[in-house]
């Protein structure tokens, strides 16, 4: 059979019944192309030989052609030639020539050939240098009848003109339970216990990462147990899997840096960007930060996919049709991190800013209305999200100063609520950010949040009357408004929890004589001040 592949593999093989089965069957109906994409180290190679040597039986020859060690096209018609014994000439410079006398030897010959084209992506990603002559290559080889074509690649790659006889399989990461057999018989002695589950989520059904957990598991006579496994792979896994004294590669970080630094400047730019997300995504969110106009996002079409951008052919972006949110591939997402991190970026931190301002903000409104359940819904998936808009204030600048003020105006109930370990740092370096580009007004607004963390969240009265007051002294300068009514509420409220009711009341009257005269958006303050202000008189023993 040629020079030939492996069928013995140290590794056990587990999973991917469906894959290989889809793969036979189209075998069977005479689909002659077979391309098996996926993520880098998601096991394509692997599934590929597995499926050649069932299928052994039914095929004379098989030529094998690794084309990540292929350095360019004449080295990899070299290789050929050597595997099928086809005299050439060596003219580097007439690819035509070549493909011509390679179809034209083997179309002579009465035996099955089967072409397996290893690690397609080295050649297809350089776009028209090779991707070209490749698919003319493969377009020639199939047009002779005992000839069958396997591919692997981290990008996906289809013939259109040969559609019906072209079968693609996207191989995903394996299941859970796939990825807990594996571990369990690359390391057959180890009782993982309680540890397995999370070892297995950070393996993130990556064979590859799989392999070396259970090598640094069996290493040294198991000096390290699952759980330190488990804390080690959550804090530093590419470190853990990518040690010196593992081959190059194997090493994880190299073999996924390499990855990325596969792709164009324009690719590595915009995922860098997006990985400023730090949780899932919409589509609508990574479009407003990319600044991408609609027909360039993030469509959830299928898997989803970039329209543009591509990252699905290169399965670099995940997909959840339930939540409609899409992530970075987490082992990629931690090379970006390390080796792709972005610097000094301030229109990505505006846009950031921009952007989750608004789904804070979305989120509050509809905390308090009969939204109430999809608010928490999203907001489960935007917590980290909006944790890391809090923290941004640290770097404010004139231009992202107006999106913290407008929540600290608009979202205060909903900080103190459910982003109450960030918000002190927040408000304080709210205050100080309004002495730099803001307004009295908008201290005003920062002392109402700050009051209201105080005396609803860490229960100090005193300091949040303190607050209030301060904010009350600048807002009695600007007129009746929203922000008036609103400091003579929350500071009625105050006082009546510290049981001075007479002054409660007058507060909270002073506050609903604005509030009755000015329209729909003073109706919440009216209600709350009412309510209050029977507590109050409930507490005085005015029960009518």
């Amino acid at each position: 059979m040629g020079f030939g592949i492996e069928t013995y593999f140290q590794a056990r093989f587990v999973g991917r019944k469906h894959e290989l089965r889809d793969l036979k069957e189209a075998w069977n109906k005479m689909q002659r192309l077979f391309g098996i994409f996926g993520i880098r180290s998601v096991g394509t190679s692997r599934l590929a030989k597995e499926f050649l040597a069932s299928v052994s039986d039914q095929y004379d020859e098989l030529v094998y052609v690794n084309l990540q060690e292929t350095s360019d096209l004449a080295a990899m018609y070299i290789y050929i030639r050597a595997q099928l014994a086809v005299s050439m000439e060596s003219n580097s410079n007439d690819v035509k020539s070549w493909e011509r006398m390679l179809v034209c030897a083997i179309s002579t010959r009465k035996l099955q050939y089967v072409f397996f084209f290893d690690n397609g992506e080295y050649f297809l990603d350089k776009e028209t240098e090779t991707c070209d002559h490749l698919q003319n290559l493969f377009i020639a080889l199939l047009k002779v009848d005992n000839i069958k074509v396997v591919l692997t690649s981290t990008t996906k790659f289809q013939l259109a003109s040969m559609w019906r006889i072209n079968h693609v399989c996207e191989l995903p990461p394996l299941k859970p339970t796939e990825s807990s057999e594996l571990l369990r018989a690359e390391a057959p002695g180890v009782d993982y216990g309680e540890y397995l589950d999370p070892i297995v989520e950070l393996s993130e059904g990556l064979p590859l990462l799989i392999l070396m957990i259970t090598s640094e598991l069996r290493g040294d006579g198991g000096i390290l147990t699952p759980k330190d496994m488990a804390q080690l792979l959550a804090e530093y896994r590419l470190k853990v899997l990518s040690r010196e004294f593992f081959p190059v590669e194997d090493r994880v970080a190299d073999v996924y840096r390499l990855f990325i630094n596969r792709l164009s400047p324009v690719l590595q730019r915009r995922f860098s960007e997006l990985d400023y997300i730090p949780g899932l995504f919409t589509a609508e969110e990574a479009r407003s930060l990319l600044a991408m106009v609609k027909d360039q996002v993030l469509i959830p079409k299928l898997k989803g996919i970039f329209s543009r951008f591509g990252p699905f052919k290169r399965h670099f972006i995940t997909y959840d049709p339930a939540s409609r949110r899409f992530n970075i591939q987490g082992v990629l997402r931690d090379c970006l991190k390390t080796y792709f991190a972005l610097r000094h970026s301030p229109e990505i931190r505006k846009r950031f800013c921009q952007t989750f301002t608004e789904v804070m903000t979305s989120i509050s409104r509809r905390f308090t209305s009969h939204e109430y359940a999809s608010a928490l819904a999203d907001f489960a998936f935007e917590q980290p999200n909006l944790q890391k808009l809090l923290l941004e204030i640290q770097f404010t600048t004139q231009d992202t100063y107006m999106f913290f003020i407008r929540m600290a105006t608009e979202s205060t109930e909903f900080i103190e609520k459910y982003l109450a370990g960030n918000s002190e740092d927040f408000y304080s370096q709210c205050h100080r950010a309004a002495d730099r580009y803001g307004t009295e007004m908008d201290k005003a607004v920062v002392d109402l949040a700050v009051g209201s963390l105080y005396t609803n969240v860490k229960a100090n009265l005193k300091e949040g009357y303190n607050k209030y007051s301060a904010a009350l002294r600048i807002l009695k300068g600007s007129g009746k408004s929203l922000q008036l009514a609103t400091a003579h509420q929350r500071i009625g409220y105050n006082l009546m929890l510290q049981d001075q009711n007479e002054d409660a009341i007058t507060h909270l009257q002073k506050s609903l004589a604005i509030s009755l005269v000015s329209g729909k958006p003073f109706e919440l303050i009216a209600l709350r001040a009412l309510n209050i202000m029977g507590s109050a008189h409930t507490k005085l023993g005015r029960f009518e």
